[in-house]
Formats: structure tokens, sequence, C-alpha cells
């Protein structure tokens, strides 16, 4: 397990009444941080897991609510993290509120002027640009177009949802460095289960990011110890 600097679930399921010390969600050697529904309900979600060893600043960035922001500063270079959640339910409204705050959020980034920058998360959105069998939905273009403002890369192209009649990718890795990602996997779920290997000079960051938790919380983490065997 310990082999991951970062594990970053999404669509956790958690809200107020289950405390981040319970022992179900704790993993060894991990400490971790969350961002629930903003109503408090049972849905969406992410969290972060990352090592106790890992040099990390946690950000206040509200942009976005279903979101994180982490800065990792090791060998005088700077990374920053984004894990976010996006509703595939939202309103026309809702969604281009969710495009103005993602500038907005990208942009505080850009602010801290990071050496490597990694956004990725459950977008439920689509482009023929990121899967070729894929259909353009105005949520994908959108997203694509905030990204190459940022001269941002999105670096997964085969499938991340899986379904008896649908398979898509719908779950992304957006950076500003496709060129320092050494390996960037994809495990067989429902969603996602992606493996990064980023290599800044001597310092390597190992990153796993799980989608489609969805039951109880508990599962969180039989889920991670379960696919850290095969990742």
């Amino acid at each position: 397990m310990h082999k991951f600097d970062i594990i970053c679930p999404s669509e956790t399921y958690l809200d107020s009444s289950i405390s981040s010390n319970d022992p179900e969600l704790l993993l060894d050697g991990y400490e971790i941080i969350r961002a629930d529904h903003p109503m408090n309900l049972k849905k969406g979600g992410v969290c972060i897991y990352y090592k106790q060893t890992l040099p990390v600043n946690i950000f206040n960035l509200n942009q976005l609510k279903e979101c994180l922001v982490v800065e990792i500063f090791y060998n005088n270079k700077k990374c920053v993290l984004v894990s976010l959640y996006r509703s595939p339910s939202q309103t026309d409204i809702e969604f281009d509120e969710f495009i103005t705050n993602l500038e907005i959020l990208i942009d505080n980034i850009y602010g801290l002027n990071p050496y490597f920058e990694i956004l990725l998360g459950d977008f439920n959105a689509k482009l023929k640009k990121w899967k070729a069998d894929d259909i353009n939905t105005k949520e994908g273009i959108a997203i694509d177009n905030v990204a190459s403002s940022f001269a941002l890369s999105q670096i997964i192209s085969g499938p991340t949802h899986i379904l008896p009649k649908s398979i898509s990718c719908i779950d992304l890795i957006f950076t500003n460095h496709p060129d320092l990602i050494i390996n960037c996997g994809i495990h067989s779920s429902i969603h996602l289960i992606i493996t990064i290997k980023q290599s800044m000079q001597k310092w390597t960051l190992k990153c796993f990011f799980l989608h489609h938790i969805k039951e109880k919380y508990g599962i969180i983490t039989e889920l991670i110890m379960r696919v850290l065997e095969i990742a």
C-alpha cells in the first residue's frame, strides 16, 4: 500500500455524521482530508489520503465545493494536485457556475507558480479528443476549452466508465507537464482506477485515483487495499 504517496478516492458518500477519525476510514501511515457533498448528503464528495511523511500544504480554495487542493514541495520543486468531482445532474446554470469556478481555481493555482500541476477527477464529461469513439458533450467541450486556455493536457485516452451498454472516458487527468509522467495506467472497474508515476528530478511522486465508491464508507479502505494489490 505504501508504494503510493497520494490516494484520491472520489464519490465517497461521506457526510458530517462520519468522523475522519473513524477506524473504518483510517489508513496506516496516511492522513486524510475531505470535501463532502456541499448539502451534507450521502452522495458525491472526494477525499485525499497522503503519506504522513510527505511534505504537504492544504489550500482552502473553495471555488469548487467537492474539490481538494494540496501542494507538495520537494527538492525545490512545487507540485499542486487537485482532486474533484462534478455531478452529472448539474443544471445548465450550475454547470456554467462550475466552469466559471474552475477557471478561477486554475488561475489561482497558477498564481502559486507551481512547477508541476495535476488536476484529476470524475468530470462526467465526454469528448472525442479524449476517446475517439466517445461523443462530444457540451460539458466536455467547455472543460477542454478551460484546460487548453491554461495549457493543460488531458492524458487519459482509454475507457474509464465501463457498463454493459456504455463505455466512456469521463475520469480525467490534466497536467501542465505530460512529459514528466513516467507511467499512467488504468485498471478495470466500473469507474477509473488510475495509477500515476511522475518524476521531478530525483524525486518520484506516485498517485492513485479511485472512483465509484458509492457504498458503506468502510468500503473505501477495503477497496483501496484490494486494488493496491494489483496496481
